[in-house]
């Protein structure tokens, strides 16, 4: 299985502060999660740095993004035009460990990006959200992310296939 960014829409709630809450968390190979499976986290702020930092990569770059609720966040290298890798890495006190190292091909992991992104926004508008800064944010970068991709999506069929 191509490693994903799972965002469990059904779980997100509002928080007092109106930013979205709920389940975020790195699904690769069969149980392996990271930070955990069910981490719970900003989804939204966590999605759109994710988007973000993936569609602007260029071979040889490396961007991060801290997951807001713990001491963990994804490192992002993009290894050449095709390829992705994907660190998952832990603070602690003195020193900061990679817990989690995998790789993609670079357009499924957006693929996977920006659907569930699309399945957030899809979630706000029907608990009439829609209008939240974070979610017109997120409405924002798909629409660069879909511009800058041309419209295309990955099928199914290729999905798997790394």
């Amino acid at each position: 299985m191509a490693p994903r960014l799972v965002v469990e829409a059904e779980s997100v709630r509002m928080t007092n502060s109106q930013a979205l809450f709920g389940k975020v968390y790195l699904a690769g190979e069969p149980n392996t999660y990271f930070p955990e499976l069910g981490w719970t986290d900003f989804v939204v702020s966590i999605l759109d740095n994710c988007l973000k930092v993936v569609s602007e990569l260029r071979p040889g770059d490396l961007g991060r993004v801290s997951f807001l609720d713990g001491p963990f966040a994804l490192e992002f290298t993009r290894l050449d035009m095709d390829r992705l890798k994907i660190a998952g890495k832990r603070r602690t006190q003195s020193t900061e460990l990679e817990v989690l190292n995998m790789e993609s091909r670079h357009d499924v992991f957006m693929e996977s990006l920006v659907s569930a992104a699309e399945a957030i926004v899809r979630a706000a508008d029907v608990r009439e959200w829609g209008a939240l800064s974070e979610i017109t944010a997120v409405r924002y970068r798909l629409a660069a992310v879909k511009r800058a991709r041309g419209g295309k999506r990955i099928e199914p069929d290729d999905a798997g296939k790394t």
